[in-house]
């Protein structure tokens, strides 16, 4: 996409519809890597940086798969940050989205685990679990397939591994 200074109106109505489009992404992605009030602040932070690279945007590529990748790297990259400004550790994420569930306990030992796991891994599971397929994946974190199939088959053994401690 490109825009010159008499299209300002249009890119500004086409960005806009973009995040309309796809505030469900910016949202579960965001809710993964903060609680709390931080969620909208990194929300802003994911939009600015959409609305940064908005004209680049290339086209031969989803545009689902466009705002995964760069939701997922800016809040690794904000999650890196505050990280090293962390000094003791945090409670468990807030879950992804409200649960009905009878078994709430055990789906929040599940999140609790799923924090433990490092962001890249993290943000792996969070695409798989939304039912994208491994080419998909692998498109959005740069990966190859083989790549992310070993990583996924890796993080559901430690997961698995976690539960049966738990269960001991």
């Amino acid at each position: 996409m490109t825009f010159n200074k008499e299209s300002r109106t249009h890119k500004t109505d086409a960005y806009l519809a973009l995040l309309e489009r796809h505030k469900g992404i910016l949202y579960k992605v965001a809710r993964s890597y903060a609680t709390g009030m931080e969620i909208d602040d990194l929300v802003q932070d994911i939009c600015m940086q959409l609305w940064g690279s908005f004209e680049r945007y290339d086209d031969r590529f989803a545009e689902s798969t466009w705002v995964y990748r760069i939701a997922l790297n800016t809040c690794i990259s904000a999650y890196r940050k505050e990280k090293r400004r962390e000094t003791s550790s945090t409670d468990a994420m807030h879950i992804l989205h409200p649960a009905v569930d009878r078994d709430q306990e055990r789906l929040d030992e599940l999140y609790k685990m799923i924090q433990t796991l490092k962001e890249i891994d993290r943000a792996l599971l969070l695409l798989y679990l939304e039912g994208k397929d491994h080419k998909e994946i692998a498109l959005i974190m740069g990966y190859t397939e083989t790549n992310v199939s070993t990583r996924l088959s890796r993080i559901r053994n430690e997961l698995k591994s976690m539960t049966n401690t738990l269960n001991k």
